[in-house]
Formats: C-alpha cells, sequence, structure tokens
C-alpha cells in the first residue's frame, strides 16, 4: 500500500473508533433497595443498546430490568433512557 494512503487510513479507523465509544453505552454500578448489587445503564435514545449491553454485563444468566413500584414506563422524546437492571444468579 503507497505511504500516501497511510496517514487518511489511520485518521478515518481512529475516528470510527472514536464514535464507537461515544455511543456506547454509559454504566454505573448502584445498590438497589434490596441491598443488592445493581446497574443504572445510559443508552441515550438507543434503547436496545441498553439491552445489549445489561446483557454484556450479566452474561449467560440474564438479567431482570428493575422499576421502582407504580413507575410507568413512560419515553419522553428530549430524555435519555436509562434502564436499571439486577443480573440474574447463575443457581
Amino acid at each position: 500500500m503507497p505511504r500516501r494512503w497511510l496517514l487518511p487510513l489511520s485518521l478515518v479507523l481512529l475516528g470510527g473508533c472514536t464514535a464507537y465509544r461515544a455511543h456506547r453505552p454509559h454504566v454505573e454500578t448502584l445498590y438497589l433497595q434490596d441491598g443488592t448489587e445493581g446497574y443504572s445503564i445510559n443508552c441515550g435514545d438507543d434503547d436496545l443498546a441498553c439491552a445489549k449491553r445489561a446483557g454484556d454485563l450479566c452474561g449467560s444468566a440474564g438479567f431482570d430490568e428493575v422499576r421502582p413500584a407504580g413507575v410507568r414506563m413512560l419515553r419522553d422524546p428530549d430524555a435519555d433512557f436509562i434502564l436499571v437492571v439486577r443480573c440474574k444468579s447463575d443457581d
């Protein structure tokens, strides 16, 4: 490959990695009301990214969505989607 393509190709690849990291859901570990550990996953406007990230965190055991009793999950179009999950045990 000619050297003149090396710099532009490197910039394109670096830009792609940066864009991927910018859209990756932000995760915070938290403790739920019953004392178990859970995760708050902020996915912006990509609901499916939340579920995928929860699956990555919890592995094959899976996860349960946690929400306070009586709270309906209505989406505000201007608000980020935040998913709170608890990983299931492998038992």
